[in-house]
């Protein structure tokens, strides 16, 4: 039973890091225009196509998948969870900037820039809220080691 739940809450880890990943290059499309660093565009100019979104989409589900950093939320120790969101934060990014490079090369650097610093961030944030309420799910029910 404890283990049904721990994969579901891994599943929706991953479902959280999919939409907020998608949020944040959402977001980095409209922050663009705004700041004042690197050449001047437009929102029209900052808009991505659909493509990209599912490119975006694709790779952080592949590379997470591969990777788990989410089932290291929960079964590894902090540091070492961190590392592993680290390393696939990185690796989804630097897949994403080569898929930039060779389909989408109109898109801006500093808006890319935007996107991976702001996803790192908000990651970050969920995963350790998903590890605090797991823990705390795990001492109420007496279990606190499991978690």
């Amino acid at each position: 039973m404890l283990e049904r739940v721990r994969a579901r809450l891994i599943g929706s880890v991953l479902l959280w890091d999919v939409v907020a990943t998608l949020l944040c290059l959402y977001i980095s499309t409209l922050l663009r225009p705004f700041f004042d660093f690197g050449y001047q565009i437009t929102l029209q100019q900052a808009t991505l196509p659909w493509s990209v979104y599912l490119a975006v989409a694709l790779i952080w589900i592949l590379v997470f998948l591969i990777l788990l950093p989410q089932r290291a939320l929960f079964t590894r120790s902090l540091p070492e969870a961190i590392g592993r969101l680290i390393g696939a934060n990185v690796f989804a990014a630097a897949c994403f900037a080569g898929a930039l490079y060779l389909f989408f090369r109109d898109v801006s650097r500093l808006q890319f820039i935007y996107f991976v610093g702001m996803n790192f961030v908000v990651l970050l944030l969920i995963h350790i809220g998903f590890r605090a309420s797991g823990r705390r799910m795990g001492r109420r029910r007496g279990n606190a080691g499991c978690w």
